[in-house]
């Protein structure tokens, strides 16, 4: 069944792929295929001379451009006086032709990796405290849309578990702009000064906890370096706490000037949304059952020993 799906999307992507490319617009030259992402090509290219990425999707999926171009423009904007706005791409603006939408973006030097030594974590770290105390926005609408869409990802047996879980979100449940997607494969670095040159996709950025892209920052890089999954390495960190992980959230929390939260509540919300997400953006034939046991039930197991004595039920 695996190699049906993965057969019939390469065919997709493939048919997608010249389709672009055939019909677009005359300035817009497409070159290499980046990504394919839920319907979204991602080209390098080049418009009038300048070196670009190009992000295509169906017009009548525009609306996901015109967000993503908007979300960039603020930040770009709240950023302009800021030293490391040049770590941000600009937007070039948003084509149509023959049924497709072609959003563009300029293309930053430098290359993305894998993995980030401490250097460079440190220096990631750095811009996300930057990105916080320019885009201070707050948002306090995050915990009902996690609780909502656990119940659409959790097995049935676990559905009561949701209102549990509650008691970890932040006491403030406040949200802040942030990334999104923030790890090494966004992160343009300089392979020559080993310093970081730009940071890419920000169609992911939205009002999430405080700390979230510092916890994917550092477990995505943990996940490549040690080919753990995310919730194998949540509940590792459970049972034997990460002296690394607890030190660059301290280090963050204390760069923008706030306590630094509960390290367990704060991995445990982490999973939350992280779960969420990967719910909504991986295919069914991805969630398999050895995916699930790793990134849902093994956490949980960790997790319900953390419960207070009155909410902790037996599983």
């Amino acid at each position: 069944m695996k190699i049906y799906y993965r057969l019939i999307l390469k065919l997709k992507i493939l048919i997608a792929t010249r389709r672009a490319k055939l019909f677009s617009p005359s300035k817009i030259k497409l070159k290499q295929l980046l990504t394919y992402k839920l319907g979204r090509l991602v080209f390098t290219g080049e418009m009038n001379g300048q070196a670009i990425i190009c992000k295509v999707v169906k017009a009548n999926n525009k609306s996901l451009l015109i967000n993503e171009e908007k979300k960039l423009n603020t930040i770009q904007l709240r950023f302009k006086s800021a030293k490391n706005s040049t770590l941000i791409p600009r937007s070039l603006g948003i084509f149509d032709k023959l049924g497709n939408s072609y959003y563009i973006e300029e293309m930053l030097s430098g290359e993305s990796s894998v993995t980030m030594n401490k250097t460079l974590l440190n220096e990631a770290l750095q811009f996300s405290i930057g990105l916080f105390k320019n885009t201070l926005e707050v948002n306090d609408s995050y915990q009902a849309p996690i609780a909502s869409s656990l119940l659409d990802v959790l097995p049935q047996e676990y559905l009561t578990y949701t209102s549990r879980l509650s008691i970890f979100m932040p006491e403030e449940r406040q949200s802040y702009l942030q990334h999104g997607d923030f790890w090494s494969n966004n992160i343009l670095v300089d392979p020559k000064t080993n310093e970081i040159t730009g940071v890419i996709d920000w169609e992911e950025s939205e009002h999430f906890f405080v700390g979230y892209d510092i916890c994917h920052l550092f477990l995505m890089n943990e996940n490549n370096l040690h080919s753990k999954e995310i919730g194998e390495l949540v509940a590792e960190y459970l049972t034997k706490p990460c002296a690394d992980f607890s030190q660059m959230v301290k280090k963050y929390f204390s760069g923008i000037n706030l306590d630094t939260p509960d390290i367990n509540n704060l991995l445990i919300t982490y999973w939350m949304v992280f779960v969420m997400n990967s719910h909504r953006q991986l295919s069914i034939s991805d969630r398999s059952r050895k995916w699930k046991n790793k990134n849902i039930l093994k956490p949980l197991s960790e997790i319900n020993k953390f419960l207070s004595p009155n909410n902790k039920d037996s599983l």
